[in-house]
């Protein structure tokens, strides 16, 4: 019932016409700055290793890291930040906002399927860029994860929920908030 009351509350603060939000514009300049650093870091290790074992190396060693230095260099008011509908790192977990947007925004045949999504709340904005899983992402995150790889992950994330994703399946967000 809490939940609910919660999730109910958090509709009336998305807002569809965020133009007026000074604040929008910082938001979506934190996300992008946080999937650029990763992206550019993953694709190179993809090619390097065609098998995913460099890639997985490289996010279990360092994707937190460049999370956390990205943030350094971020305003006082401003943080990034992952998360997934499957958490694989505990760090990332999701909180009630995080789940409202992926179930009511992203859901199967919602609108905003493959659109950055903007969540104005009381003193803050945040800014959701959706993460879906394509052909690559499955190589950690499928159905059927090659040895070594899925030792390597079991290894590292004895709690991993991150697998079983289909191509084109809503993976997770980075997601950036900025307070006011």
């Amino acid at each position: 019932m809490r939940s609910l009351l919660l999730l109910t509350l958090l509709t009336l603060f998305v807002s569809a016409d965020t133009n007026n939000n000074p604040y929008k514009n910082e938001a979506i300049k934190a996300v992008k700055t946080l999937g650029k650093a990763l992206k550019g870091d993953l694709q190179k290790y993809m090619k390097q290793d065609p098998s995913g074992l460099a890639a997985f190396g490289f996010c279990t060693g360092k994707a937190q890291e460049i999370t956390e230095s990205v943030n350094k260099k971020l305003p006082n008011n401003v943080s990034v930040r992952r998360t997934s509908s499957k958490v694989r790192n505990p760090q990332n977990k999701k909180d009630t906002l995080d789940k409202w947007v992926m179930i009511s925004q992203y859901g199967p045949g919602k609108a905003n399927h493959k659109n950055l999504f903007i969540v104005e709340g009381d003193g803050f904005t945040r800014a959701y860029k959706p993460l879906f899983a394509d052909k690559a992402c499955l190589k950690c995150h499928g159905e059927n994860i090659a040895e070594p790889l899925k030792a390597a992950i079991d290894t590292a994330y004895p709690q991993d929920k991150a697998v079983d994703y289909k191509e084109g399946e809503l993976r997770g967000f980075i997601i950036s908030e900025v307070k006011h």
